[in-house]
This record gives structure tokens, C-alpha cells and sequence, in this order.
């Protein structure tokens, strides 16, 4: 599968807009990649319809600190030091509490020694960019915009019609 406006493979990126800068970072990771971590993080993020025990709302802390290390810190030089982000995710990553995307390693379900990023800087999600825009918070005038989308899903649905306007 691939992306068929620019010919080349499928990929995700981390878009960052700031006051001064605009960046596209590619991840290193694939679809397959991204649910086998989510999976990791809480099986209930793939699947939010399951029954809830004690082992579907227990977040893997070290899954949580893999995720940061793929998703945000290949843009974390782009950002702006104690400002806030806001992470407008595609697909899966609605799921994912970015908030709690740890900074430190620990262990599995090592809460007390965990770092959280919302712990470094606030932390905002939005559903689209074009919601954030309408919403009258201009990206560019806060301190910083992470972005992570990707309008291909393959041949069985269709790419969605805004995403690159959005993310510009």
C-alpha cells in the first residue's frame, strides 16, 4: 500500500508548526507497528467496546514511554521548552493518551516513578486541525502544534478529502 498522489510507500509523520518553525518528521514505525504498541499500552485502545477488568484499564507505563519515543521525541528538539502542544492524532491514535506518555524508564506499572509529559507542558488534543481552527486558537500564535496524521487507509476506504489542507 502506498500513498498514490506522490507515487511512494505509506508512512506517518510528526508535523510541527510553531511561531517560527514547520517541520514534517517522518516515524519510524507502520500500521501493523503502531497497533502492536497500542495493543501494549491497553488492549482497551484498539478496542474500546471490550469488557473493562482490571487488566483492560491498566496502562503500560513502559509501552507509554516506547510510544513517546516514537510519536514525539523525533519532533522534541522542534519544541519550544515549557510550552504548550497540541496533538491533533489520526486514526488509532485518538486512543492514545498523549498526556501520559512518559519520559523516563520504568517499569511496566511503575506510576509513582513515572514522568508524564503533561508533567513538562500542557498537553491538548483536537480531533482536526480545521476544529482547532474554528475553535479561534490560531496554531501559530500558541507556542506549538504537534500534528501526527496520514490520509491513506488502502483500498478499503477512502483517503480522507481534507488532511492536507489541515495540516498545512
Amino acid at each position: 500500500q502506498g500513498d498514490p498522489l506522490f507515487n511512494r510507500p505509506a508512512r506517518s509523520m510528526v508535523f510541527v508548526l510553531g511561531k517560527d518553525t514547520i517541520a514534517a518528521i517522518p516515524l519510524t514505525i507502520d500500521a501493523s507497528g503502531l497497533e502492536e504498541l497500542l495493543s501494549s499500552v491497553s488492549p482497551i485502545l484498539l478496542s474500546p467496546e471490550m469488557r473493562l477488568d482490571i487488566s483492560s484499564t491498566q496502562f503500560n507505563v513502559r509501552a507509554l514511554r516506547q510510544a513517546y519515543e516514537i510519536l514525539v521525541a523525533p519532533a522534541a528538539h522542534l519544541l519550544t521548552a515549557n510550552t504548550p502542544i497540541t496533538i491533533i492524532p489520526d486514526g488509532a491514535l485518538h486512543g492514545l493518551p498523549f498526556g501520559a506518555l512518559v519520559l523516563n524508564d520504568v517499569g511496566p506499572y511503575d506510576y509513582a516513578q513515572a514522568r508524564f509529559l503533561i508533567e513538562e507542558r500542557p498537553v491538548t488534543s483536537e480531533l482536526s486541525a480545521s476544529l482547532l481552527l474554528r475553535s479561534g486558537v490560531s496554531p501559530l500564535k500558541s507556542a506549538g502544534l504537534l500534528a501526527i496524521g496520514h490520509s491513506f487507509f488502502g483500498e478499503s476506504l477512502a483517503e480522507l478529502p481534507n488532511v492536507r489542507q489541515e495540516m498545512k
